[in-house]
């Protein structure tokens, strides 16, 4: 192949260019087949694993179903491990503070928040919700004592199924 700094004349330029276009069809048609195989692959595979993958949702929601309906089952511990092959449980996410009485205005939960709760009330009037849960946490506060105020405390909790990837055999010794 001729140089780019070697052209010199139109039909070097023009034997460049038909070299260039050579390439590029050989490349695109390469490449079309080699995603041809990867789909052929992606299918197979997928096909292979069909009856897996439903089985693995449909125990997943199971085991999800069975945390939810056994709450009492995570008390002492989040998790539970099954011979170190699996692990079912929950994780909490960020607890945040939510008004009680639907369509309560923020004015009328900050002034029951200032008289029943008025330490957690800020200088410049706002109620501290880190503070309150803070302490909510700490056990300083309880769900009664915030009821009167117009709180309660939610927090969402999202069950797990977790399955420890060994090779069969490892887990049989």
């Amino acid at each position: 192949m001729a140089k780019v700094n070697n052209l010199k004349s139109m039909d070097d330029a023009k034997k460049v260019a038909i070299e260039l276009h050579l390439h590029k069809v050989n490349i695109v048609e390469k490449e079309a087949a080699l995603n041809k195989k990867i789909q052929e692959l992606v299918e197979n595979f997928n096909n292979e694993t069909k009856g897996d993958v439903a089985y693995c949702a449909e125990a997943e929601k199971l085991l999800k179903n069975y945390c939810k309906k056994n709450p009492q089952l995570f008390k002492e511990k989040k998790t539970i491990q099954f011979d170190g092959i699996a692990r079912m449980g929950y994780r909490l996410g960020n607890p945040k503070l939510n008004y009680i009485q639907a369509g309560a205005t923020e004015a009328m939960v900050f002034n029951k928040v200032k008289k029943v709760l008025g330490e957690y009330v800020g200088s410049k009037e706002w109620i501290e919700s880190r503070k309150i849960l803070s302490d909510y946490a700490a056990g300083k506060l309880n769900d009664a004592t915030l009821a009167k105020g117009g709180l309660r405390v939610d927090q969402n909790q999202k069950f797990f199924v977790d399955v420890i990837m060994i090779k069969a055999d490892e887990n049989a010794q």
